[in-house]
C-alpha cells in the first residue's frame, strides 16, 4: 500500500503507541481521584501541560486536553462568541472566517444565532498562481481590507488549509488585526501547520487547536490552547475537569504519548519540513516532465522553485543519480525570497485533471493499493459541498476533479514513481472520456 492521505490521518508514530502502553498499563488510576495513584495521574497531565506551554512558549494561558479538533474548534468558537454576546449589546457580533475554513470552522459559525458572518474567499489564487504573481501579498490584502472595513469581533484563521495547503501569514495577519480593531478575539485552527510548519509567534493568538492523529499521534486526543480562559463560557457541563472547558475524565494515556511525540518531533520541524519539500518538488517535477501528465494535471501550488534549475540541467538519467542531493544544492533559502515557495504547506497539494471526476479517480487510485483524498475527511460526504471555483477561482471544468495528496514522514522516491506511473496509465486510458 502507498498511503498519501496523512492530512486526514498519520500512522502513529512508534513513540506513540509505546508511551500509551506505558502510562495506560501504569498509570490508570482516574486523575480526579485523591489517593496516591490517582494523585500520579494527575500529575502526568499537569507535567503535559507544561511541557507543552514550553513548546509554544507560551508565558500565560490554559491548555485543555480534549477529545478531537473539531470539538476544540467547536469549545473555542462557541465560548467566545457567548463571552463577546455577554459584552456586545447594542448590536450583532461581527464574524469574520472563509468558507474554505474546515467543516468543524465553518458549521460551528453558521449554527450560531443573531451574528453578523463576514466569509473571505480567494477568488483571483488561481490566476495568482498561473501568473506566478506574489500570493501573500494578495491574501493580505483581502484579510486588510476586510478587518478594516468590518472591524470584527471574532476572527476566524486556518494556519494551513487542510484541503490544498494554503499557508495564511498568521503573523502579519494577527499583528495586524491587533493594532486596528480594539477587543478583538482570534481563534488559529492549527491542525494541518504543528509540527509541521517553522512556528511563527503566537502572541497576538487568543485560542488555538491541535489534533494528535495529524503528527504521529494517536485519535481521540486534542490540545485547546487558551490564553485567558475567563473570556470563553462552557458549553459544555459536567464534572468540573480541564478547568471546567472540557469537564471530562481525561485520558492520561493519550495525552501522555501526545506530549511524547511534540517533544519529539519538535526538535525536527525544519529537517522534515525539507524533506517534505522535496518530495513535494520531486512529484510536482515528475508530472512535468511527462508531457502527457503535464498537460493533463495542475497542482495547485506555487511555481516549482527550481523549475528553471531543471529545465537547464541535464538530469535525465534521474534514477541514476541522487535527487534528493541535487534539491538540496538548488534550495538555497535566500534566493527563494522573492518567491510563493513558502505560501503553500509541503506537505499537502490538490492536484486536478481535466477529465476524471475526482470520486472516480480516487476510488481507481484505492483498488491499485494507493490512497490518496477528494478533501476534508469531515466533509467529503457532504452532498453539497463549496467548488474550489467559488473559493479559489478555478476554472469550472476542473474544479470537481482535485485529489489530494498528502506527506507525513515515511513517504518515499519510490513511492512517488508508483503513483506517477498509475497516473499516467489512468490518464491515458481515460484521456478520450
Amino acid at each position: 500500500m502507498i498511503y498519501f492521505d496523512n492530512a486526514a490521518t498519520t500512522k502513529p508514530l512508534d513513540i506513540a503507541i509505546k508511551k500509551f502502553d506505558e502510562t495506560t498499563n501504569q498509570l490508570y488510576a482516574n486523575p480526579s481521584s485523591l489517593h496516591i495513584e490517582g494523585k500520579k495521574s494527575k500529575k502526568i497531565i499537569e507535567d503535559a501541560k507544561q511541557d507543552f506551554n514550553k513548546i509554544i512558549n507560551a508565558k500565560i494561558g490554559q491548555v485543555i486536553f480534549t477529545s478531537s479538533a473539531t470539538l476544540s474548534n467547536n469549545i473555542a468558537i462557541s465560548g467566545m462568541i457567548q463571552y463577546l454576546k455577554g459584552k456586545i449589546k447594542n448590536r450583532k457580533l461581527k464574524i469574520l472566517y472563509s468558507e474554505a475554513d474546515h467543516p468543524s470552522i465553518v458549521e460551528t459559525v453558521k449554527a450560531q444565532r443573531d451574528v453578523e458572518l463576514i466569509s473571505i474567499k480567494f477568488d483571483k489564487l488561481y490566476k495568482y498562481l498561473i501568473e506566478n504573481k506574489d500570493i501573500e501579498e494578495y491574501i493580505l490584502s483581502i484579510y486588510y481590507e476586510n478587518i478594516t472595513q468590518f472591524k470584527p469581533d471574532l476572527l476566524i484563521l486556518q494556519w494551513v488549509n487542510n484541503e490544498n495547503g494554503l499557508i495564511l501569514p498568521i503573523e502579519k495577519i494577527t499583528k495586524f488585526v491587533k493594532e486596528n480593531v480594539q477587543d478583538i478575539l482570534i481563534h488559529l485552527d492549527a491542525v494541518q501547520g504543528f509540527l509541521k510548519i517553522p512556528f511563527f509567534g503566537f502572541n497576538n493568538v487568543d485560542t488555538m487547536s491541535f489534533s494528535a492523529h495529524k503528527f504521529g499521534g494517536l485519535k481521540g486526543t486534542s490540545i485547546l490552547y487558551i490564553k485567558e480562559p475567563g473570556k470563553i463560557i462552557p458549553i459544555i457541563f459536567g464534572g468540573g475537569q480541564m478547568e471546567g472547558i472540557f469537564p471530562s475524565t481525561e485520558n492520561v494515556g493519550s495525552i501522555s504519548s501526545t506530549i511524547a511525540v511534540i517533544n519529539d518531533l519538535f526538535p525536527k520541524i525544519q529537517k522534515n519540513y525539507r524533506d517534505n519539500l522535496i518530495k513535494k518538488e520531486y512529484l510536482i517535477w515528475s508530472i512535468k516532465k511527462d508531457e502527457l501528465l503535464s498537460k493533463s494535471l495542475f497542482v495547485f501550488s506555487n511555481k516549482n522553485f527550481i523549475e528553471d534549475d531543471i529545465s537547464n540541467s541535464n538530469i535525465d538519467n534521474i534514477s541514476e543519480i541522487s535527487f534528493k542531493e541535487f534539491i538540496i544544492e538548488k534550495l538555497n533559502i535566500e534566493k527563494l525570497k522573492d518567491k510563493n515557495i513558502f505560501s503553500f504547506s509541503p506537505y499537502i497539494m490538490k492536484i486536478y485533471n481535466d477529465k476524471i471526476p475526482a470520486a472516480v479517480l480516487q476510488n481507481i487510485l484505492s483498488d491499485e493499493g494507493i490512497m490518496v483524498s477528494i478533501g476534508s475527511a469531515c466533509s467529503s460526504n457532504r452532498k453539497k459541498m463549496v467548488t474550489d471555483t467559488k473559493l479559489y477561482g478555478l476554472p469550472s471544468n476542473i474544479s470537481d476533479k482535485g485529489i489530494r495528496v498528502s506527506f507525513f514522514i515515511n513517504e518515499t522516491k519510490e513511492d512517488i514513481d508508483q503513483f506517477i506511473d498509475k497516473m499516467k496509465q489512468i490518464i491515458k486510458k481515460y484521456k478520450n472520456w
